[in-house]
């Protein structure tokens, strides 16, 4: 298949009569399928009077080796196994662009918009100023070649795995689910009554607030002092002092106490007989 020989060759004139030509034409697709283009040709930046409009452009199997597509509008193309190596694509907006099996090896992608692209099985071996945040808008897998610098995206591996677009602006939509038939409020009542689960009674149960840290810091600091301080002998009670025995005296704890000791009767018998 083959492009639109009218469309390569308004193509050929440059950027200023194509960008007349598209927004004369806005709903015609351009179909540039297999384009060769001169070296001179693939000049389409501002100097040449772009940037250049190829959005939706049809340019599968094309060979834009070393082109200048500086700022442009490259969103929603087909380029897939395209052939864009060491081309300028800085500022150029690839937003939803089909770049499968497309060869940027050594391609400038400063700034460019890669939300949505579509990179599986492209090579962009030596890809200049590409970055992760680049990468993580556009969709990839394990079959993209990336540079050296730049490893590929989680997003790309996790989306692989469940089989879902590797990209972090795809957001999958819904249906909303179908309204339900009106339900009446009686309805309702005897339904919570038959399945309502019986009150569960707590019991608080009251907390002392525990004493604060500074507290009990003061607390075991001086429990620890108590414990080494030096403890007083026990004072023993004495016995009070014995009396010293007074003399003539003898001292006898059996009855009474102390006793006095008992005095030589005088000899009263004056000489009777039957008295010794």
């Amino acid at each position: 298949m083959t492009g639109n020989a009218d469309h390569i060759e308004l193509l050929r004139r440059g950027p200023r009569p194509w960008n007349e030509w598209r927004l004369q034409a806005p709903s015609t697709i351009p179909n540039l399928i297999g384009i060769s283009l001169s070296v001179g040709d693939r000049q389409m930046g501002p100097i040449s009077g772009g940037p250049i409009d190829l959005a939706h452009a049809r340019l599968r199997q094309a060979f834009l080796q070393y082109a200048t597509l500086t700022g442009a509008n490259l969103e929603g193309a087909d380029l897939a196994e395209t052939d864009l190596r060491g081309s300028r694509l800085e500022g150029a907006s690839l937003f939803g662009a089909d770049l499968r099996d497309a060869v940027l090896d050594r391609a400038n992608l400063a700034d460019a918009n890669l939300t949505g692209a579509n990179l599986r099985g492209a090579s962009l071996v030596g890809a200049r100023n590409l970055t992760t945040a680049q990468l993580q808008e556009a969709e990839g897998d394990g079959t993209t070649v990336l540079p050296d610098y730049l490893e590929a995206p989680l997003i790309w591996n996790v989306a692989q795995s469940v089989g879902a677009p590797a990209s972090a602006s795809t957001v999958e939509l819904r249906p909303a689910a179908e309204p339900r038939g009106a339900v009446e409020p009686q309805e309702v009542k005897e339904q919570f009554a038959e399945t309502a689960p019986e009150p569960v009674v707590v019991t608080e149960i009251p907390i002392e607030p525990e004493a604060p840290m500074e507290t009990q810091v003061l607390e075991a600091v001086e429990a620890v002092n108590e414990a080494q301080a030096p403890r007083e002998p026990v004072a023993q009670k004495s016995k009070p002092p014995e009396a010293p025995a007074q003399p003539g005296e003898r001292t006898s704890w059996l009855v009474g106490g102390p006793k006095r000791e008992a005095r030589p009767r005088p000899d009263r018998s004056y000489g009777k007989p039957g008295n010794f």
